[in-house]
């Protein structure tokens, strides 16, 4: 929430969950109301602005007379109808102290059909009816959804606000908008201060979800596909109490009804040809205004605008447009037709300033794309990877291989297996699942297996998402040792995370027997390391021998990130060891390693290095002496953007 006015209000921002907010609030607007005559509260549909003025209305003092409007759509068109809705509300014989003449002028407002009035005299009518009622310590007049107020009763409204003196009257307006309040204002006057009731923060949306039972892991996730929008949040939280499992992924699968229905109903405040630009919008990757109005033209503008007034839009640095929660990207986009969405795609095409996404859009905009635009998708698709965008990089390939044709099996294979590869190394379960469903109905053998590790790792800590992929893997793999091995070795992992490091030790020895069979070093290393790993936790007597022989065998050469090779856990153990001479020099000996010629992804959020396929299981804390237990924190990811893939080879 901030707070602004010609007067500084208790602490500008502040930041608190749903129900302290509305304390919180409560208390900014009473203080607003205690140093200036009136306060104007802004914010987007749902954000609690008639909830604030109702609690408002019931915490003044006992003797104010609240008088309340709540104007509709349509009544912006209709005169004198808002100030109708509160000369209606008022008590019986309130009017008897003005003068006959005023009395018939306000009962005619309150009639069905109000004639040709002068609105000088309402003016005064009215002024002197606050002025001179025996309301004591005066009126509080409220205007919910000013939006909808009539011009009529606005400007009489204006007129009491200027004319009554502040002892006898204060007025509170709501205005559904997050841009500066001008309809808010055209009844208060500018002097007043604004109430914003702003979206929760991270932190906020985290746990208040989390005390609903909503993992935090998936905190992040969720933030951003509600935007903190405190009506999408509680969707959220709604859906977990009634036993829905909310977790981070694809759209169908985090949001339920609540939450479709919340942002559908959102978006349903704008007219349908700003939902139009909307749904246009929502498929183009990042743009900005300019290439809006190059795409659909100058009309598109003033949609922008509508959208951004109402809190659907934001604009970043640059003119970038977004929109402000996730949840209502997807629901602008849903349900457009396959004709629209096609011209829309071939309409960015044209426009868009950044190649790889343009070849995207070229391979959307077609059902059936020639061999030119599937090749333009396995090159974008390249130059996404290399960057660092792993998970574009699949989006593209996936779609790439959805519109190759049938009798070109191999290369349809070839793109979804290394579709997995690219989500598995970018954290998107969903799309590496994607892939591997795609591979079970090609019945591609060896490359489904891949496409599950990839899921496998990409699912991070849910834990059951791997109970359920492991088993279809291991099956998959039949008697090949290389799969059989990196399927234990992601079943070690798993152990791990659950805390039951002997079976973890007992997995990650078979990886490494399998591994050897089928002469895969890199898998053995990694097996060999997660095993002397857990002998460490384990106190098992073998865990030097364990680490000597990853230590030779990483010798030959392998691919593993720094963080993953035996050479690391050494310096590790030398540290907990308190052999600081020893751990100082290998870690130095470590830093001068020429850098791994494995594959690598780079966050595009933070620049730092992705780590590989085994990290996961390097996150275990080996502790002093040898204690049991993997460490709480044991494979968490320290970037939400990019998560370890599995490039199986």
């Amino acid at each position: 929430m901030a707070v602004s006015g010609s007067t500084p209000l208790s602490g500008g921002r502040v930041h608190a969950l749903l129900r302290p907010a509305a304390d919180v609030r409560l208390r900014a607007a009473r203080e607003a109301l205690e140093h200036h005559q009136g306060v104007v509260v802004t914010g987007a549909w749902g954000s609690g602005r008639s909830t604030l003025l109702a609690q408002l209305g019931r915490t003044v003092e006992r003797d104010t007379l609240v008088v309340r409007a709540c104007p509709r759509p349509g009544d912006e068109g209709r005169p004198l109808s808002g100030l109708a809705q509160m000369l209606a509300a008022l008590p019986q014989n309130t009017a008897e102290v003005l003068s006959r003449e005023q009395r018939t002028l306000l009962r005619q407002i309150v009639g069905e059909e109000v004639p040709s009035l002068d609105v000088l005299a309402v003016r005064l009518a009215f002024a002197s009816l606050v002025t001179a009622s025996g309301a004591s310590p005066g009126w509080l007049l409220m205007v919910d959804d000013v939006q909808w107020l009539d011009g009529t009763s606005a400007e009489v409204l204006r007129h009491v606000v200027g004319s009554v003196p502040p002892d006898r009257l204060r007025v509170v307006v709501a205005d559904r908008t997050v841009t500066r309040p001008a309809l808010g204002h055209r009844v208060t006057g500018e002097h007043v201060p604004t109430i914003a009731l702003e979206p929760l923060t991270l932190e906020e949306t985290v746990a208040h979800l989390e005390s609903r039972g909503v993992r935090a892991a998936a905190g992040v996730a969720l933030h951003h596909l509600s935007g903190g929008h405190p009506l999408l949040v509680r969707a959220l939280a709604e859906d977990a109490a009634d036993g829905r499992r909310v977790t981070a992924g694809r759209y169908a699968d985090a949001a339920g009804t609540r939450v479709r229905e919340a942002a559908s109903a959102w978006l349903a405040t704008v007219d349908d040809d700003v939902r139009g630009t909307l749904a246009r919008v929502a498929l183009a990757h990042e743009p900005t205004r300019l290439q809006v109005r190059r795409t659909w033209g100058s009309s598109s503008d003033a949609h922008v605008a509508s959208a951004v007034q109402e809190g659907i839009l934001g604009l970043l640095p640059g003119d970038r447009v977004v929109f402000t929660a996730e949840a209502l990207r997807y629901e602008a986009g849903d349900g457009t037709s396959e004709r629209l969405t096609g011209a829309a795609h071939r309409a960015l095409a044209a426009t868009s300033p950044d190649p790889v996404h343009a070849a995207r859009h070229r391979l959307l905009g077609q059902d059936r794309p020639g061999d030119d635009v599937l090749t333009g998708a396995d090159e974008a698709a390249a130059l996404a990877r290399a960057g660092g965008d792993c998970a574009l990089s699949a989006d593209i390939l996936l779609a790439a291989a959805e519109r190759t044709p049938n009798d070109r099996r191999a290369s349809r294979v070839r793109r979804l297996t290394e579709a997995a590869r690219d989500a598995g190394a970018a954290g998107r379960a969903e799309l590496a699942r994607r892939a591997a469903d795609a591979l079970a109905t090609a019945r591609a053998g060896r490359a489904q297996v891949v496409a599950l590790l990839a899921a496998v790792d990409a699912s991070g800590q849910e834990l059951t998402e791997m109970d359920e992929l492991l088993p279809r893997a291991r099956r998959l793999a039949g008697a090949d040792m290389g799969l059989l091995a990196a399927v234990d070795l992601r079943s070690a992992i798993r152990h791990n995370l659950g805390g039951r490091p002997e079976e973890a030790r007992r997995a990650a020895r078979r990886a490494a027997r399998e591994a050897s069979a089928a002469h895969e070093p890199q898998i053995a290393v990694a097996a060999l390391t997660m095993q002397a790993r857990m002998e460490r936790i384990t106190a098992h007597p073998a865990a030097q021998r364990t680490l000597r022989r990853a230590l030779g065998a990483e010798q030959s050469g392998t691919a593993l990130a720094l963080r993953d090779t035996p050479r690391y856990l050494a310096c590790r153990h030398a540290l907990f060891d308190d052999r600081l001479d020893q751990a100082e020099t290998a870690l130095m000996t470590c830093s001068r390693s020429p850098r791994s010629p494995g594959r690598r992804t780079t966050c595009r959020k933070c620049s730092g290095a992705s780590r590989s396929w085994m990290s996961a299981g390097a996150r275990a804390s080996e502790p002093r002496g040898g204690a049991s237990g993997p460490s709480p924190s044991a494979g968490v990811r320290d970037c939400p953007s990019v998560r370890p893939g599995t490039p199986v080879r």
